[in-house]
């Protein structure tokens, strides 16, 4: 196909590629090359006209050049994400349908409530997943204000169905994006930069502070260490030395948050540091004993596929498992992993976390591919949250240590616990990494190290 100029000839090689959104990148970085080849060409001797003319030849046929180019530049679906999310939302649904067995439950409260929550959430990713996630580099730390602002607005923040979506609560969840996109946008700034996003990041640690509220600053001022410590590793910040004190300073000051917080004061008394961590917990120091007396006898006398036999001592062991589940059924209704390991043992407890298990291991490999500081800032942030949220809540269930008010997250585990608010906001974190990962191959960066994806060529 002979093109008469290097326009002409671009717009064919776009017409070859089916992804639109790639188009545009693709053609402006062969459109510098030609116009490198040209000017070559040109100051050989040859005229204006001649010199176009042959870089185009050398560069080769447009549209066998498009075809190869389309081949190469096709969006990459995140099966590693998508796959094992789909399948922890399969046991998510199972259970559901297992906990509310029955024609009237499934027709008068299931489906109006679990199945909106669900279409909700996989609508959620959907739309994310769709979008172009470079948008949140054009104001990046306005909108980290206004995701660490939003955090004090939380009783505003309640959506009523037939039920209350306490939307609220799991804003912290976004946090961790709030100092991703802090570090990008002040990456430049050197020290004062970075000491900027250490204060930002400690913003919402005041409140929770004087609340008592130990179980939402761990994942927020854990992420945000780790954030921080990438950056400087990356060298965003400038001088090393310097930066590495600061965000040591930033993990000391977190430490020492979540310290307050564990003695924070009431009725004008401190409380000791086993007061605070009951309380942490909700309920009465009676209750929480029995609680964790019954999961900790669980956990030891657990087999493989059931429970292996009933604990030493307990005079009516048909009391105890009916007391069990009561417990499992009513009163730990974060308890989903409890119920599982109760039921069905060790093996049935590990398969349920082996797909999020594969989702972390697929997402922090992609995480380390991405070249743009923008992708692999907000990837990071969400993987430490994920992470995180699932650590922290097996360590609760091990442990006891459940229910909303746990003292390490109040956070369920991640697409296959109770809470369809947080469904539906790990839902929105995995639409925003599987754009990360979908659009990592065509976004650039301008002069000004800001991520974009091309939108033209001329």
């Amino acid at each position: 196909m002979a093109c008469s100029t290097i326009q002409e000839y671009l717009t064919a090689v776009e017409e070859q590629i089916r992804w639109k959104r790639a188009g545009p990148v693709v053609a402006l970085e062969l459109k510098g090359h030609l116009e490198d080849q040209r000017d070559a060409f040109a100051e050989e001797g040859s005229t204006p006209e001649e010199a176009e003319r042959l870089a185009m030849e050398e560069m080769g046929d447009p549209v066998s050049v498009g075809t190869e180019l389309d081949r190469i530049h096709r969006p990459r679906p995140s099966w590693g994400i998508f796959i094992p999310a789909l399948l922890s939302l399969a046991v998510w649904l199972g259970f559901r349908v297992f906990q509310h067995w029955g024609v009237s439950a499934l027709t008068g409260y299931y489906f109006p409530r679990w199945g909106g929550t669900l279409a909700l959430a996989l609508g959620v990713m959907a739309l994310l997943y769709f979008l172009d996630y470079t948008f949140l580099g054009k104001r990046p730390l306005l909108a980290a204000m206004l995701l660490t602002a939003a955090v004090f607005g939380r009783p505003l923040l309640e959506i009523t169905m037939d039920y209350p979506l306490d939307v609220g609560d799991y804003l912290p969840l976004l946090l961790p994006l709030a100092m991703a996109l802090s570090i990008y946008a002040l990456r430049e700034k050197g020290s004062r930069g970075l000491a900027a996003c250490c204060a930002l990041g400690l913003a919402p640690a005041l409140p929770w502070i004087a609340l008592g509220w130990v179980q939402m600053l761990w994942p927020t001022l854990l992420c945000g260490t780790a954030l921080l410590a990438l950056a400087v590793k990356s060298g965003w910040f400038g001088g090393q030395k310097r930066n590495w004190l600061l965000v040591a300073g930033y993990a000391l000051a977190a430490l020492g948050a979540i310290l307050l917080a564990l003695t924070v004061l009431a009725d004008g008394a401190p409380y000791s540091l086993i007061d605070a961590v009951l309380r942490a917990q909700g309920g009465n120091d009676d209750y929480i004993i029995w609680q964790k007396q019954y999961v900790r006898e669980l956990v030891s006398n657990a087999g493989l596929v059931d429970m292996a036999d009933i604990p030493e001592g307990v005079e009516n062991p048909a009391q105890w498992l009916e007391d069990l589940r009561w417990l499992l059924r009513y009163e730990m209704y974060d308890g989903m992993l409890l119920a599982i390991l109760a039921n069905f043992g060790w093996l049935a407890f590990l398969a349920v976390q082996a797909p999020m298990a594969v989702l972390l291991a697929v997402g922090w490999r992609k995480c380390r591919r991405q070249t743009a500081a923008l992708g692999r800032l907000l990837a990071a942030a969400i993987l430490l949250t994920l992470t995180w949220q699932a650590a922290a809540y097996v360590i609760q269930t091990l442990t006891g240590l459940l229910g909303y008010q746990g003292l390490l997250t109040p956070f369920p585990y991640p697409l296959i616990s109770d809470g369809g608010t947080a469904l539906a906001a790990d839902c929105a974190l995995l639409g925003l990494l599987a754009s990360v990962f979908r659009n990592g191959s065509i976004v650039r960066e301008d002069s000004r190290r800001r991520s974009y994806i091309p939108r033209e060529t001329t």
